[in-house]
């Protein structure tokens, strides 16, 4: 079976592409200006979204527990560390 190709049509769907990748772009830009912006009303002058994303991060950060080759869970502080320092 032969295609023809309409060289009108694959211009148009080039532009149409161009105009949808430049709205794409735009569209992001507007999305983290707004997400800025709202963090500056919200989160400036250490308010509570300023705090709870502080939290948030520091939770992520940190090592809850750690489970060992034998298969063994550590959650206490003083074993996590003692465990940290004898595996290095």
């Amino acid at each position: 079976m032969i295609y023809s190709f309409n060289l009108i049509s694959w211009d148009e769907e080039n532009a149409q592409l161009e105009d949808f990748l430049a709205f794409s772009i735009h569209e992001k830009v507007l999305l983290k200006q707004k997400s800025r912006n709202l963090w500056l009303k919200e989160g400036d002058n250490n308010s509570k979204v300023f705090f709870a994303s502080m939290m948030q991060r520091s939770a992520q950060n940190k090592i809850n527990h750690l489970q060992l080759e034998d298969g063994f869970i550590i959650i206490k502080e003083d074993a996590l560390r003692n465990a940290i320092i004898s595996y290095y």
